[in-house]
């Protein structure tokens, strides 16, 4: 995080905590893999009933939560000027254990 605030980057706030992996047959799978495993599926069912129902009616929800900072570095200055609208206060660093 210091690195980018000494390289002028500029802080924009987070990203949306929104990553889940499954679990299939005992072996855990990203979000994207397992809607590529339901791209057959029916209208209006969701990845996981598919997987469910045609793969491992087994399957479980691993709900990630990781927050990523995002930052902009902006190249001229009309960039610059809309970038320092989103600027957001720098995440502070947490503390050594």
């Amino acid at each position: 995080m210091a690195g980018y605030q000494a390289g002028n980057w500029t802080c924009i706030g987070t990203t949306a905590p929104t990553n889940a992996s499954y679990v299939v047959h005992g072996q855990l799978v990203h979000g994207p893999t397992l809607r590529h495993m339901a791209v057959h599926r029916p209208a209006g069912e969701t990845a996981e009933a598919f997987v469910r129902r045609t793969i491992d009616p087994g399957v479980t929800r691993v709900i990630e939560r990781t927050v990523k900072h995002r930052y902009l570095y902006p190249l001229n200055r009309s960039t610059r000027r809309q970038v320092t609208a989103l600027a957001k206060p720098y995440p502070e660093r947490e503390p050594a254990e």
